[in-house]
């Protein structure tokens, strides 16, 4: 992406992904709710940002949950034809719910799994917004770069292995200091 690209951040795991992995070039180049927005906060905040300031790219990154949440913005994306690029983390389940679920409650998954039915390359397509899906753990790189050539909106589906968690992780009601560095089972 350019320097002067702004890359708007969901809620969830791919918030932590995001702001691990993103390197910022400049001044007001992550745009995160910092936990204190909901899902779904990327898609409508990533048209604000390129309404705002055109002459940036813009970037937002959802897991499939926080996707779900407001899906229809492709309505708004397609028909302004905002340059908007959208990356789609899909683990198929609302992924940080499922790793505590998985670390503090035992493995007693609880309303996380959102399945894989829906195929969201096409849902965008519907709107008039080219895309593709990616498997993060073979060869990511063309469709990455497919994104990042293709003038206009664009949807990168990335499919992840539901269990591809994040660390360090607060334990429910623990400090700081009582972070848990790495999976123990």
């Amino acid at each position: 992406m350019p320097k002067e690209t702004t890359v708007i951040a969901d809620v969830g795991l791919n918030q932590i992904w995001t702001i691990r992995s993103w390197r910022a070039r400049g001044s007001r180049s992550l745009i995160t709710s910092g936990g204190m927005g909901t899902m779904g906060f990327s898609l409508p905040a990533s048209i604000g940002v390129k309404v705002g300031t055109p002459e940036r790219a813009v970037v937002a990154i959802m897991g499939d949950g926080g996707f779900y949440m407001n899906i229809q913005e492709l309505a708004t994306i397609g028909y302004y034809n905002l340059p908007i690029k959208i990356i789609v983390i899909n683990n198929g389940h609302l992924g940080m719910i499922r790793q505590i679920q998985h670390h503090f409650y035992n493995g007693r998954f609880n309303t996380t799994d959102l399945g894989r039915n829906v195929d969201f390359v096409a849902v965008a397509r519907g709107f008039g917004i080219p895309g593709c899906r990616i498997d993060v753990e073979k060869d990511p790189g063309a469709g990455i770069a497919e994104m990042v050539n293709t003038n206009g909106p664009f949807l990168l589906e990335a499919i992840v292995d539901p269990e591809n968690y994040v660390y360090p992780i607060i334990p429910p009601g623990c400090s700081n200091i009582e972070m848990m560095y790495e999976r123990l089972d």
